[in-house]
């Protein structure tokens, strides 16, 4: 069962949004890269272990969260923050900091592929499209706050800083990721 959803969802984990299709024309998406996989039509793969699941090589455990089974790595997640976790030997208020310098660094990111964005879109759509995005990050914006809010809430004031911290990093680096590539996608097929 597990596998047939997986399946069935395909390259739909970054899938646009509607108001950005309507605009730009189906052009924009740009799924993330499938792994190779024997016996997985799309690249995706979902198999059952001892400890959980493990999908896309990510291992899935019971009773934690992700908020992406790609690879962190399609994503932008750094190296340098799998470094800090494990240096932190399982300690959980470290593992917040962790994700707190690599926040720092993907919103950084973000804020450069959002510019670059509505500069691409802008110059050749105008402000109609700009306001259109804004909009579209605007909504992103308040979503992330309280999905980051509510995941952290469910885990109290043991691990719910940790877990807002990894939270906010996860997203901000997934809507960064996006961002770039509706930006390359948009460029590529609006050239003149």
């Amino acid at each position: 069962m597990l596998e047939e959803e997986v399946m069935n969802r395909g390259s739909a984990a970054c899938a646009l949004p509607l108001f950005l299709l309507s605009l730009f024309g189906s052009a924009l998406a740009s799924p993330p890269p499938a792994v190779a996989t024997a016996g997985s039509a799309q690249g995706y793969k979902a198999e059952s272990n001892d400890d959980g699941t493990v999908i896309n090589g990510v291992a899935i455990m019971p009773g934690v969260e992700r908020l992406s089974y790609v690879s962190p790595r399609y994503y932008g997640i750094r190296p340098d923050y799998d470094a800090c976790i494990k240096a932190t030997q399982g300690q959980v208020p470290g593992q917040g900091d962790c994700a707190d310098a690599e926040y720092t660094y993907q919103d950084a990111r973000l804020n450069k592929a959002y510019k670059a964005l509505t500069a691409a879109v802008t110059s050749v759509e105008g402000k109609d499209a700009l306001q259109e995005i804004q909009a579209a990050q605007r909504a992103w914006l308040a979503f992330y706050e309280k999905d980051c809010a509510v995941r952290a809430y469910r885990f109290g004031s043991t691990s719910g800083p940790s877990t807002l911290s990894t939270c906010r990093m996860e997203r901000t680096a997934i809507r960064a990721q996006e961002l770039e590539d509706w930006r390359i996608s948009y460029t590529a097929t609006h050239r003149h």
